[in-house]
């Protein structure tokens, strides 16, 4: 097999890691909204919550918190008890990745409504 210099440059010209794609705003809350997420991020540890429609947001560990989120410019900003946090997902059916400036941080899972009663 005769391998060519060609052959080598057209290798070497695909990216060796495919860039992942945020979802835009609109795709996020039509993912989420009225849904439950099941989350593992990456040395932050794993997150179960319920995403209402009327932007309350709802945890099984902390079933006291009162938290809401939102879509601002194209990112999911949750609002905790000691601040906002706000990430880009890339969303692929019931598959996330979380994105934290563009870089995969973590993974989840979308559950059709709220089938833990959180």
């Amino acid at each position: 097999m005769r391998i060519t210099i060609a052959s080598i440059l057209a290798l070497a010209a695909i990216p060796a890691i495919a860039e992942i794609e945020p979802s835009t705003g609109a795709e996020i809350e039509a993912a989420i909204a009225g849904n439950t997420v099941d989350t593992e991020i990456d040395g932050a540890g794993s997150s179960l919550d319920y995403f209402a429609e009327d932007g309350e947001m709802r945890n099984a560990d902390e079933t006291d918190a009162t938290w809401s989120w939102t879509i601002e410019d194209d990112a999911l900003c949750m609002d905790f008890d000691n601040g906002t946090d706000c990430w880009e997902l890339a969303i692929d059916g019931d598959n996330i990745t979380w994105l934290r400036e563009g870089t995969p941080a973590g993974t989840g899972e979308i559950r059709a409504g709220n089938p833990e009663g959180l």
